[in-house]
């Protein structure tokens, strides 16, 4: 659909899914059996304090996550290992947060009153109804949503849903953060830190690589392969052939969606309202309730199939159907302007998506069961070459993750993980897709052979000597300054040179140092005149020595001393209540059954 359309679509459906969807997941996943039957049911993915989750909710949230990583990635993303055991256990971690905050707000009677709600939608319009309510300057329009949010007639269930989904939980916050007090001693030492200048002297021992380089024998090899042997570990995977038959549209499909879009724009043309049309017929849920309008448009904001035909229209005018990924559209431009130069159009639009149809539906079943029977009498792989049918093979995955070029389907990890090597699947039926799935092979837990990773053992090694190398200096060099030498001569005898740096605060860029939180916390608590044990960077070891140190001008303490409580105050209120919430995690009792769920 349009860039903008899309924007504002993806950004309230992830709004729903997460916060209103999960909000009521309990009820979807209410498991009203024995506590002694419970954990047989292949629906549930855990408990949290006897509370369940549904393996529908968690995929819900697994999707969304690996959508939204799409949709800044590209369309071609496939996430990696280490990204999808990452994604995974954020919508895990999710859904728990999620039970036990709730119960904390149950526990502390938090409610949120008519009144509260209403205050909340007027004052904190969501960001992605901000794109959707705007001037003729493409500005917000402030009064435009309080109107909208007036008029009966707008289904603002969703909304709604949403500030009931998030003002307990900011209320929950508010209540927290006012356990936070700040005391004028944690004001004035946040000053000093903020405002105290410094100016050192040092010396950086770099890591510098052996040459030529550093051979290690059979033995060390094998020692540090044992050490860190962890690292190589890999999970029970699965290896199967797939056939996919996607759920597209047939061209007779695409010619009734085409037909529509035709026989509405003579509709609107003997004289039918485009408003009145776009509310009856777009199948763009965001824009039809309010009569397609877009607002104002510029150059770049939409898809170049639907802009093209967008900018040749001229005001008043409806186009022919335009078609665009995502379907059909009729435009029609309300007005144009041009502003600091850049041309701008009020657009409304109406959608009609090309989707399959009942026939194309029924052809898809029969060839479904054709296949089927093709694959029980001549095999898996004749049957795709006899229906002309393409067989994936992706690589190998562990369980409950994504698969290359198919993304996360549950349903096939699951009959994977469950049936034996040469199995074969019947239809699983997606969304999207009906999978027929060949079990390929099976491929055990266990550690990547030396022969495997000998490359990155041997780069390992050489690491750890260079850090090494670069501390025995370090050192020394240390070891002659405090016997009376002078920074300058000691780091020459080590063929190195001392520096010295301009003033600088704790949180500055230093010149020829860069942002070293390491070597400014150093100098920051190194007294004047004392040498510094050797400091770790990122490139180097440092030896420093505090040359001076400028207090801060307390004139200036009025002046900040607000804006630093605030501050203080932003930055404990999430320690503590991060610190609260990690309390809570551990004292619960947290049931993970994914991997027998899933498997």
């Amino acid at each position: 659909m349009l860039r903008t359309l899309r924007e504002n679509t993806k950004t309230i459906l992830w709004i729903v899914i997460i916060a209103f969807v999960i909000s009521i997941f309990a009820i979807w996943g209410m498991n009203l059996k024995s506590p002694q039957s419970r954990y047989k049911d292949k629906g549930i993915v855990g408990y949290v304090d006897k509370e369940p989750i549904s393996s529908q909710t968690y995929s819900n949230v697994i999707n969304q996550l690996y959508a939204q990583l799409r949709k800044e990635k590209g369309e071609d993303y496939n996430p990696s290992k280490a990204e999808d055991k990452i994604l995974r256990e954020q919508a895990w971690e999710f859904l728990v947060k999620k039970i036990l905050i709730t119960k904390e707000i149950q526990k502390l009677n938090i409610k949120v009153s008519d009144d509260e709600l209403v205050t909340f939608l007027k004052t904190n319009p969501h960001p992605s109804l901000k794109k959707v309510f705007k001037d003729k300057n493409g500005n917000f329009d402030y009064q435009a949503y309080l109107k909208a949010l007036a008029d009966p007639n707008m289904d603002w269930t969703e909304l709604e849903n949403w500030g009931r989904s998030v003002l307990p939980e900011t209320k929950l916050q508010l209540y927290l953060a006012g356990q936070i007090h700040i005391t004028e001693k944690d004001i004035l030492d946040k000053f000093r830190e903020n405002n105290l200048e410094m100016k050192a002297e040092y010396v950086r021992v770099p890591f510098t690589e052996e040459k030529p380089p550093y051979q290690p024998g059979e033995d060390e090899i094998a020692k540090k392969y044992n050490e860190i042997k962890d690292e190589f570990k890999d999970p029970e995977m699965r290896k199967i052939n797939i056939i996919k038959i996607d759920k597209k549209p047939s061209p007779a499909d695409e010619s009734d969606a085409r037909e529509r879009a035709i026989e509405l724009r003579d509709e609107i043309l003997k004289g039918k309202d485009f408003a009145e049309a776009a509310k009856e017929a777009s199948d763009d849920d965001i824009t039809a309730p309010k009569g397609g309008d877009l607002g104002f448009i510029k150059k770049g904001d939409m898809v170049k199939e639907f802009e093209d035909v967008a900018f040749s229209l001229k005001a008043g005018e409806v186009s022919e159907p335009v078609r665009t990924n995502y379907g059909y559209h009729l435009i029609k431009v309300d007005e144009k302007k041009f502003e600091n130069g850049v041309e701008k159009l009020h657009v409304r639009h109406i959608l009609i998506k090309v989707e399959p149809g009942y026939e194309t539906m029924d052809s898809l079943t029969t060839l479904v069961q054709d296949l089927s029977e093709a694959i029980v009498k001549k095999g898996f792989e004749k049957a795709a070459e006899e229906y002309k049918l393409k067989v994936l093979t992706p690589p190998p995955f562990p369980q409950g993750s994504f698969i290359k070029d198919l993304g996360y389907v549950p349903q096939v990890i699951s009959f994977a993980f469950n049936h034996p090597v040469d199995k074969i699947s019947a239809g699983i039926d997606t969304d999207a897709a009906i999978y027929f799935v060949k079990v390929v092979d099976k491929i055990p837990a266990g550690v990547k052979p030396l022969e495997e990773v000998k490359d990155i053992v041997i780069a390992k090694i050489r690491e750890q000597r260079k850090i090494e190398r670069a501390l025995k200096v370090a050192k020394e060099i240390r070891k002659e300054v405090l016997a009376g030498e002078s920074l300058e001569k000691a780091a020459h005898k080590a063929e190195l040179e001392a520096k010295e740096t301009p003033y600088f605060k704790l949180h500055d860029t230093i010149p020829n140092i860069g942002t070293n939180t390491a070597f400014a916390e150093a100098c920051f608590l190194l007294p004047p005149s004392k040498v510094s044990p050797p400091i770790k960077g990122v490139s180097g070891y440092f030896i420093i020595i505090v040359k001076d140190k400028k207090q801060p001008n307390m004139d200036d303490y009025a002046k900040q001393k607000k804006e630093i409580m605030l501050k203080l105050q932003d930055e404990r209120s999430s320690r503590f209540i991060a610190d609260w919430y990690d309390q809570i995690r551990k004292n619960s009792k947290v049931v993970d059954l994914r991997e027998r769920t899933l498997n």
